[in-house]
């Protein structure tokens, strides 16, 4: 037997510790936790709030994940170096939050809209949005919504939407409340044209026109400025402003000739009794006269014996 010496390495290898705890689910959701190395891939499970497992020391990635509808892992995958004393650490997960739109149509350009959003646990949150859409990003459930314009009826003005576990939309048609606003007029002779010309303030503009009677619009709710005039008579108020609510609006526009008119007769016998409207005239002796008249259409009447 030969004496000598005997050189032997030992390479040994122990399992490590680890533990992951699981916060944000409801009980007894299902979780688990997807473990890689270089040799492969093994996932662990649990319905409680730990996942533990052993393994030989070295580099690895986990990454978690949920079957518990409208829930998300809240953080990407975490590589760790796993050594003698072990590893633990948090995992958090939170409601996955889908995309909610809004979107609005019918309203004049520069016009806000208001919708108040409840969401499932009861907070109420209002938005206001001058444009035609609005964006949110929100965690999965049914949220219940009213909305609005001022001036405008919205259809549907409330409603229901369920978001997750796809995004969700709704749409909301405006159309501007009408009211009806009326202008009278004094003064004119039956028959004169006269007319009325409104300005929106986005410079919409309305005209009507009348011949005896109303000059009548039916219109959206809001201000509007208002001129008024007929040839050859001056109008008090000729222009001015006025609110349109849903009571409507009314107003009288009244008319005084600018210059009165030249009627010139020539009547024969010369002693006939005449008149023009509700005028008596006074011929000359050789049967003339001139008459003032406001602008408009006047009977004549001529009365003469024999």
């Amino acid at each position: 037997m030969v004496n000598s010496s005997l050189n032997i390495s030992l390479n040994y290898r122990y399992n490590c510790a680890v533990v992951l705890q699981e916060s944000g689910l409801p009980s007894q959701a299902l979780w688990w936790a997807n473990v890689t190395n270089s040799s492969g891939t093994v996932s662990y499970f649990s319905r409680g709030p730990t996942i533990r497992w052993t393994a030989f020391p070295g580099p690895y990635q986990y990454a978690v994940g949920t079957s518990s509808p409208g829930f998300v892992p809240a953080q990407s995958p975490i590589r760790f170096q796993l050594n003698p004393s072990g590893y633990g650490a948090n995992v958090s997960f939170q409601a996955a939050e889908y995309r909610l739109n809004f979107t609005a149509i019918g309203l004049g350009s520069g016009i806000a809209w208001v919708l108040n959003l409840t969401a499932p646990n009861g907070s109420v949150q209002q938005y206001t949005v001058r444009g035609s859409d609005l964006v949110l990003s929100e965690p999965a459930g049914t949220y219940l919504y009213t909305v609005g314009a001022g001036g405008y009826s919205a259809s549907p003005d409330s409603g229901a939407v369920l978001v997750g576990p796809k995004n969700a939309s709704a749409t909301i048609h405006f159309q501007p409340i009408r009211g009806a606003a009326s202008f009278g007029e004094s003064g004119l002779p039956s028959g004169a044209r006269w007319w009325v010309n409104l300005t929106a303030p986005n410079g919409s503009r309305f005209s009507g026109t009348s011949q005896g009677g109303w000059v009548n619009f039916s219109l959206p709710t809001g201000s509007y400025s208002f001129s008024a005039a007929a040839g050859g008579w001056a109008a008090s108020p000729g222009s001015g402003s006025f609110t349109l609510t849903l009571r409507g609006y009314g107003r009288t526009i009244a008319f005084t000739a600018t210059s009165p008119g030249k009627l010139s007769l020539r009547i024969r016998p010369a002693e006939a009794q005449v008149s023009v409207g509700t005028q008596s005239v006074n011929l000359s002796a050789n049967g003339t006269a001139v008459v003032s008249l406001r602008p408009g259409s006047y009977p004549v009447e001529v009365l003469a014996s024999g």
